[in-house]
């Protein structure tokens, strides 16, 4: 082996290699592990990692329902549990799981329904520009204390069909994928009479069939109170027409409302008679919905 030497002084003087001085590198006296404080190794090390293992990978989907068994009630929204007096608008979400609903006797439900409460205690009133249909369409403001709660959209695409939208202020395309918030935070009814002719026949299903389950995430039940909700307009004549079809919103949501309760109480009744058990006011929350 050599090496090349080169300085600027050297420049006009022609490039020689020269010779390595020294001692030639030789196999050290005893191998290459003499004086070291360790051991060589003679087997390799048992345990790849001494690390405790990472956390699984965050997810941004639902957990798997959990496979109910022969004493837990499935996807029950247990309303007796609720108090409703004080909401105007009630929406469902589920949530996967084991819920114990009851220590003595022991009563346990997997993938509970939840409720969600929309609050309000006055209702304005916009028009609404329609892309898809000539008539116009009516957007009503709920609020609560001056806050804003929630907002229904009803539009009449073609005679005598009518397109109702219930929308949640959390509701957003990013929040629902993220589950920051449920589906139901958007509930659309493209024709509110058939969706409550199709729950009403639902009813009769769940009756007849014991292995039919309900769990009404897609439909809204609202309470007596929504019924009082006075719209706050002027007396313009567009304001007299906004009114009329407050009303007949309404009365479309308290159609769709009592035939969701009736199918709850319907699959509430058969989910407790498959475990054996009964419950005291199944039935009381129909007082105020």
């Amino acid at each position: 082996m050599s090496i090349r030497t080169f300085s600027h002084a050297d420049s006009g003087k022609s490039r020689t290699a020269g010779s390595l001085f020294g001692s030639s590198i030789q196999w050290p006296v005893g191998g290459l592990w003499t004086g070291m404080v360790v051991s060589p190794p003679h087997t390799p090390p048992q345990a790849s990692c001494k690390y405790r293992p990472l956390p699984p990978e965050f997810q941004l989907e639902a957990l798997p329902a959990t496979l109910p068994t022969v004493t837990q009630m499935d996807s029950v929204f247990p309303s007796w549990m609720h108090r409703f007096d004080d909401a105007v608008i009630l929406t469902f979400h589920q949530t996967p799981g084991v819920t114990t609903l009851r220590t003595s006797p022991h009563l346990e439900c997997t993938n509970m329904v939840n409720v969600t409460k929309v609050y309000a205690d006055s209702a304005t009133w916009r028009p609404l520009s329609c892309d898809h249909c000539l008539n116009q369409g009516h957007l009503f403001l709920l609020a609560h204390g001056g806050h804003h709660t929630c907002k229904i959209e009803m539009t009449e695409p073609s005679k005598g069909v009518f397109k109702i939208v219930v929308v949640q202020p959390e509701y957003s395309p990013v929040s629902v994928a993220a589950n920051t918030a449920p589906e139901s935070s958007l509930l659309e009814f493209g024709d509110i009479h058939e969706r409550v002719k199709s729950v009403r026949a639902l009813k009769h299903t769940l009756e007849q069939n014991v292995d039919m389950g309900y769990v009404p995430t897609r439909e809204l039940v609202v309470t007596r109170g929504f019924g009082n909700i006075v719209l706050t307009t002027d007396h313009s004549n567009a304001s007299f027409e906004a009114r009329r079809q407050w009303k007949r919103a309404q009365g479309m949501l308290s159609q769709l409302s009592s035939a969701t309760a009736d199918c709850v109480d319907s699959y509430n009744k058969s989910e407790l008679l498959r475990v054996g058990h009964s419950v005291g006011g199944l039935g009381e929350w129909r007082s105020l919905v």
